[in-house]
């Protein structure tokens, strides 16, 4: 294996959630009263992530921080999907709900070859990192699902002030590697990133002079939109990136 050290995003790439978020707020919002279809609370909390990522980036670390951060999106999220209006009581109950669910072990599972890709690299001596643009409660959600001990780091974004694609939290973790005697001195070219995102992971490390692959089950719709990845690069699972990595 002609890689030194791998680094993974953990969203779709090590655990997915059992249910999917519209799902996840439709079950939660009845339970305190508010009726909502699930397909349009994912629709929406798609659009309103993205502007609450925009005028807030990186969870809010800047302003009010990730909880209140999160109290926002659940209310915008709700208000947008409700044709009657959701008052801010509800939405914190809801809020609160959501908060602790995502704690809990049974909220998530592993991504398909995930454990087996991670106890490989455990036995080959390939280090793990973890970059991912998430919140504060990272480290945590790892413990939870018995798998932070497969890692030499953790950066989560809330915690370093930057979030892929910008190329600084690439440097950001090549700094932190110089800590570790065994990987002090590692290269760019010795380094693999592995991610679902085409631009944030894989577009990102590459520009970093990283090498990438990306997870993503439909790989001509990922080269019809970003013609410069290449096929070779794109796999539907960790498992099918162990064979790859195993036979290099």
């Amino acid at each position: 294996m002609r890689f030194k050290l791998v680094t993974l995003d953990i969203f779709g790439t090590v655990l997915k959630l059992q249910s999917d978020v519209g799902h996840q707020y439709s079950k939660a919002g009845a339970k305190f009263g508010v009726h909502v279809n699930q397909d349009l609370l994912l629709r929406n909390f798609k659009e309103v992530w993205l502007d609450m990522n925009q005028k807030y980036p990186i969870y809010g670390v800047q302003s009010f921080g990730w909880r209140k951060w999160w109290e926002k999106l659940i209310y915008k999220t709700f208000s947008k999907s409700s044709s009657v209006e959701v008052n801010r009581e509800s939405v914190e109950n809801i809020s609160q709900h959501l908060f602790e669910m995502y704690k809990k072990a049974e909220t998530w599972k592993l991504c398909d070859g995930a454990l087996d890709f991670m106890n490989t690299m455990h036995d080959k001596h390939i280090p793990l990192v973890v970059i991912s643009n998430f919140d504060s409660r990272l480290e945590d959600l790892l413990l939870t699902m018995n798998v932070r001990h497969y890692f030499k780091l953790v950066i989560a974004s809330y915690n370093v002030g930057v979030q892929k694609p910008d190329l600084s939290i690439f440097q950001l973790v090549e700094d932190k590697l110089k800590q570790f005697p065994d990987l002090a001195d590692i290269r760019k070219h010795e380094i693999i990133h592995i991610g679902d995102s085409p631009e944030l992971d894989y577009i990102s490390a590459t520009r970093a002079g990283w090498n990438s692959f990306l997870i993503q089950s439909d790989s001509d719709a990922v080269i019809k939109k970003y013609p410069l990845i290449a096929k070779n690069h794109i796999f539907k699972d960790l498992k099918e990136i162990k064979i790859k990595l195993l036979c290099s």
